[in-house]
């Protein structure tokens, strides 16, 4: 059997657009591919008869797996077995191509969904203010030392703290730019560049200043510590 790739026209579900090679096939096994765009999220869900293998053909993708997050890149599979709970979300601005094939064949009536696990997707960076200053002057931020590195460094809400703790305990000239992955114009990759195990968010390009949703201040405490400031304290969580 030759299964085309356009014998099956695709369909759009909760912001993917899936294109189901098998459908109608009497196959003991199927398979299909997945475009993700940009910010897009699959809910939390799980299948009361399939293994799912979710090979990644080109992007990166935060995928939960039961209570784990894990950063796939191209070339990973990840492997939901029959009654395990997954979740994933694209939190780049580059679109993401998977393939997924269920063994046994994918059964609408077998698939369980439940609520969103992740959050909207937003990264942060922290920025002198006199630099976003000058940024807002030419319609792109760059900050000292980018020529250097070739990049932005960039987190995510819960990695705030640790990042002014480590490079700006005691400055109180800062603001925070809350930026949408999806609308910068210069592409975002996650990387671990330190060899720590933790990855973070790095914008490839300066940065578009309508890409950046919110300026907060981002002032020390008074012993030259970070706290997260409460306009971004409910973005810091994945929902439970």
């Amino acid at each position: 059997m030759i299964l085309k790739t356009d014998a099956t026209p695709p369909h759009e579900w909760e912001g993917l657009t899936i294109r189901d090679f098998t459908a109608g096939q009497n196959t003991s096994s199927s398979v299909a591919r997945i475009q993700v765009p940009p910010g897009a999220r699959h809910v939390r869900a799980w299948s009361t008869r399939s293994d799912k293998f979710y090979y990644l053909i080109s992007g990166q993708l935060h995928f939960l797996l039961d209570d784990d997050i894990h950063l796939l890149v191209e070339g990973d599979v990840g492997l939901v077995q029959q009654g395990h709970k997954f979740a994933y979300v694209n939190k780049t601005n580059i679109p993401v191509e998977l393939l997924l094939l269920h063994t046994p064949a994918f059964e609408r009536e077998a698939e369980q969904c439940a609520e969103h696990f992740f959050p909207e997707p937003m990264i942060y960076h922290i920025a002198k203010y006199k630099a976003w200053e000058q940024g807002l002057q030419n319609d792109c931020y760059q900050p000292a030392g980018f020529e250097a590195e070739g990049f932005i460094h960039c987190c995510e809400a819960d990695q705030i703290e640790d990042v002014g703790n480590h490079y700006y305990r005691g400055e109180d000239d800062l603001v925070l730019l809350c930026i949408e992955p999806g609308a910068v114009q210069a592409p975002v990759r996650y990387e671990d560049l330190t060899g720590s195990g933790v990855f973070f968010p790095h914008v490839y390009g300066g940065l578009n200043i309508e890409a950046i949703q919110q300026v907060v201040t981002f002032k020390p405490n008074p012993d030259g510590t970070f706290s997260l400031p409460p306009e971004i304290g409910s973005k810091a969580k994945v929902e439970p």
